[in-house]
């Protein structure tokens, strides 16, 4: 029988990093030993692969500004599928929704140009994104290839209902991100629900209750310095334990 093949050290890292679940803060011992293992590959390595597992580890850690930064570096200067859908993954992470409608973009730009099909390149599940950061006019190309036109469809009849513009959507939504972004926050996923003609947009995230109780308020604040009060309870944002939706 031959002997196993030892793990090298990308192996060990893409491990860390793939076996970690949504929402996880990594210890100062699994953060360090992270790091060591980039060191150890940067020779060899792609900088836009450096940039993807240091952006998620980072993530991971709870340095959400330094993931961002990482995550935007590469989808300024990468064409890799794998890393831009990363960059994808992060944004999303972080409630940079229009950024991960950038990335998308990006994606089936790259895609036309090598004449592949998007459907073979895009990640499916990113639709609510488009709506929320108000870039509905850019999501055509998305929603067509994931077969998801009727969903498209019923997101342009909630904005003609709720009477919200795309600008005041992206400038709720900065808002939100702002303050996840400052909180450290990972957001776990964003659920919607649509109501008797009233949207509700619920953000679970990887904080206790007490850890977020003034979130909620921080966001309403702001939202009222910026005139943007009305637009906020068109929406319907709320911040929630992830683990009080048992995810």
């Amino acid at each position: 029988m031959p002997s196993p093949v030892p793990k090298t050290k990308v192996d060990e890292l893409k491990g860390i990093i793939s076996n970690s679940k949504s929402g996880e803060t990594f210890s100062e011992f699994k953060y360090a030993r992270c790091l060591r293992l980039l060191n150890d590959i940067r020779s060899f390595t792609p900088q836009d692969q450096l940039n993807m597992y240091r952006s998620i580890i980072e993530l991971y850690v709870g340095n959400c500004r330094e993931a961002k930064s990482l995550a935007l570096v590469n989808l300024n200067e990468s064409e890799n599928f794998q890393v831009l859908r990363n960059c994808a993954f992060v944004f999303q992470q972080i409630l940079a929704l229009d950024l991960v409608v950038e990335t998308m973009e990006k994606i089936i730009e790259v895609s036309n140009r090598l004449n592949i099909n998007p459907k073979e390149t895009l990640e499916p599940g990113y639709q609510l994104n488009y709506f929320l950061s108000g870039n509905m006019e850019k999501g055509e190309g998305y929603f067509t290839s994931n077969d998801s036109e009727k969903l498209f469809e019923s997101f342009f009849r909630m904005l003609q209902t709720i009477d919200i513009s795309d600008k005041a959507l992206n400038e709720v939504l900065q808002i939100v991100h702002g303050v996840t972004l400052e909180n450290n926050i990972q957001c776990i996923c964003v659920e919607y629900s649509y109501v008797e003609e009233e949207l509700f947009i619920t953000i679970h995230v990887n904080k206790s209750i007490e850890e977020i109780s003034n979130l909620n308020t921080m966001v309403a604040k702001r939202c009222y310095q910026s005139g943007l009060l009305d637009d906020l309870n068109k929406v319907s944002y709320m911040i929630l334990p992830a683990k009080e939706a048992d995810i």
